[in-house]
């Protein structure tokens, strides 16, 4: 049997795969994705680590900026350094599109900023945008599985 190539197959799944939802499933999730994603921007202003570590899956993986990707149980070391090092305030966050097909969701996002270094220093005013991947857990509930942003900050300024 020939091998389809891994974006056929997300193509397959993705487009093919997946039932017909209702107009008030597909809205019953976009809620609760929306949710998930209130709560990572919530936590975040509040530097709060634990709490923006939970809307991830245990095997999410981010791509910061200017930074190597970070996956699985070594986020949980990455995100208490980032909130150790960093208070982050969200001054805007702006939903772009969220696109659900079946128990998946993309997310693209634009942001700005004000990163401030805890160990002193001055704010860095930045904007940016990114994407999320979420996954619907075993559970029912919608958890982020990839988060990839960029900024528009030159390699090495923050």
């Amino acid at each position: 049997m020939p091998r389809l190539h891994p974006y056929t197959l997300i193509a397959l799944c993705v487009f093919v795969g997946c039932a017909p939802a209702s107009d008030s499933d597909l809205e019953a999730d976009r809620t609760a994705v929306r949710a998930v994603i209130a709560e990572e921007v919530r936590a975040a202003n509040a530097g709060e680590a634990d709490a923006f570590r939970a809307v991830f899956s245990g095997d999410a993986v981010a791509m910061p900026p200017n930074a190597p990707a970070v996956a699985g149980d070594a986020m949980a070391e990455w995100t208490r350094n980032f909130f150790e090092q960093l208070d982050i305030a969200l001054d805007t966050y702006e939903d772009e599109q969220l696109i659900l097909a079946g128990d998946h969701a993309i997310h693209h996002y634009s942001f700005t900023w004000t990163v401030t270094p805890k160990a002193g220093g001055e704010p860095v005013v930045e904007q940016g945008q990114g994407i999320h991947i979420l996954r619907r857990e075993q559970d029912g509930s919608w958890k982020i599985t990839h988060d990839i942003w960029n900024t528009g900050a030159a390699p090495g300024s923050m």
